[in-house]
């Protein structure tokens, strides 16, 4: 049976994971430890800072959460697109195409593999780091500290006090920051289709660009064509959950269609760029 009878083989799709994986792993490796590195670096400089000038102390709250949640939410929205112009990675050079053309597999395995290792696999790895790395500063600050960053309640509720009771408002806020997140990736991952050399930075640009282009239409679009009065009339019987939860379809949806024509980019690559 040729490979481009079958769409999808659970069999060669394994196959290739592993490939995939045994091929990258100093690779993927020596990234990771650069990732836990920062983590822990960081916690333990700012930790030394922190708790050696400020005496408060709770048993609910711990000085460096404000800082760690920010710090946290940066750093995975930046390590995501960043992962995710990985995807491409192996086809900037002529040898690298024809060596991902020949491989006995689907173009959709492929790109499923590689999607799942630099989108899905960097989030396990990063969430793994950032504990391993607040685990160890609790057991370097033992006194100070109070066990580990509740990083689930974070990615959940927003809030990462115990004492404090969430809303469905900020719950369904916290989705929209979620929908966003996958739809801001799904840039990257089809920037990566687009730019093989410097993609996160041309996509960065790119997606700036877009951003303020469409910000400036839909800014000068109400200055022409809306009436001054038209925000003085009586607003339409529609609910504050059914808008959040539209702009969380609305996100999704740019996720779902960037990421399907990231992967029709793909296909085309192997056939068109290749030489």
């Amino acid at each position: 049976m040729k490979v481009s009878d079958v769409f999808f083989s659970g069999n060669r799709f394994g196959y290739l994971f592993k490939k995939e994986l045994m091929e990258d792993m100093k690779k993927n490796l020596m990234r990771c430890i650069v990732l836990f590195g920062i983590f822990l670096v960081l916690f333990l400089f700012v930790g030394f800072n922190s708790y050696s000038t400020n005496p408060y102390f709770s048993r609910t709250y711990d000085i460096l959460w404000d800082f760690m949640t920010v710090f946290f939410m940066f750093g995975i929205f930046f390590g995501a697109c960043l992962s995710a112009t990985y995807i491409t990675e192996k086809m900037k050079n002529k040898t690298g195409k024809i060596s991902v053309m020949m491989l006995p597999a689907t173009s959709f395995e492929k790109f499923s593999v590689r999607w799942l290792t630099y989108c899905i696999g960097f989030l396990l790895v990063y969430f793994l780091a950032f504990e391993l790395a607040v685990w160890i500063r609790v057991l370097v600050f033992p006194k100070e500290t109070i066990n580990s960053f509740p990083v689930w309640r974070v990615i959940t509720t927003g809030e990462f006090r115990t004492d404090e009771i969430v809303s469905s408002k900020q719950r369904q806020i916290v989705s929209i920051v979620i929908a966003v997140f996958w739809a801001m990736q799904s840039f990257f991952v089809l920037g990566s289709t687009l730019w093989q050399k410097n993609s996160f930075l041309k996509t960065a640009v790119a997606l700036f660009a877009l951003c303020a282009g469409i910000g400036l239409l839909v800014y000068w679009s109400s200055r022409l064509f809306i009436p001054n009065d038209f925000y003085k009339a009586e607003p339409e019987s529609i609910s504050e959950e059914t808008a959040l939860l539209m702009v969380s379809i609305f996100f999704y949806a740019i996720a779902l269609f960037n990421t399907v024509l990231a992967y029709f980019r793909y296909k085309e690559m192997e056939v068109i760029n290749r030489w």
